[in-house]
């Protein structure tokens, strides 16, 4: 069952619902398919750095009274994992604190939060499938922010939803072109006759518009 018609009272009726849903990082790639696909069914209260800053609690609180959202999608998250590795701190501030930050305001507003995490909670050493209960063992910085964001919510929040994804892609928005493997392979593809890829890593590539309907 989908999570945000799960406490709905009655079914879509094809009109938009008054639902409203505070979107974080609307700008990603995972944003643009939301706005795409939810966007028509309810009401989008879309935000990133420029007018909610994750890092601020009073920026959200701002935010969050004035609009009154009754869910939250938080996706906003510093996913360069290279990158990472060298701006722990920055990293740290958005993926750890700035979750904690959108925690206690849906706590202390009551809204069901939906949290966007990653498979980099793991080491990847396991030979099948991951499952829920398995334990966690990020190996990089990205990873363990992310998994760090997962403990505030669980040790704040009454109502959420965790969703470990990996190897998200789908359409680039202007902020984020060619952002993910699928469409940098296309990319290649088209300039060079032979491409040479890792072979030693093990990915479960998902669609945005997969993600959005198991959300919606």
């Amino acid at each position: 069952q989908s999570l945000l018609r799960k406490e709905l009272k009655r079914p879509l009726n094809g009109t938009k619902n008054n639902m409203k849903i505070l979107v974080t990082g609307s700008n990603g790639q995972l944003g643009q398919k939301i706005i795409d696909l939810l966007g028509q069914k309810y009401q989008l209260i879309l935000t990133d750095i420029h007018n909610m800053d994750i890092v601020d609690i009073k920026s959200i609180k701002g935010v969050v009274m004035r609009e009154k959202p009754d869910y939250i999608i938080h996706s906003a998250a510093y996913t360069q994992v290279d990158k990472a590795e060298e701006n722990i701190e920055i990293c740290r501030k958005i993926n750890s604190f700035g979750t904690k930050n959108i925690a206690e305001v849906a706590k202390e507003h009551n809204i069901p939060l939906i949290y966007i995490s990653t498979d980099f909670i793991f080491d990847g050493l396991k030979k099948t499938p991951y499952s829920e209960d398995d334990k966690v063992n990020p190996l990089s910085i990205y990873g363990l922010t992310k998994y760090e964001g997962e403990e505030f919510i669980r040790k704040t929040c009454d109502k959420y939803y965790i969703i470990r994804t990996s190897w998200l892609f789908g359409e680039s928005t202007k902020e984020h072109g060619g952002g993910n493997f699928v469409e940098r392979i296309l990319e290649l593809s088209t300039q060079k006759e032979n491409l040479s890829v890792v072979s030693d890593q093990i990915g479960s590539p998902t669609y945005t518009g997969d993600l959005v309907d198991i959300i919606s």
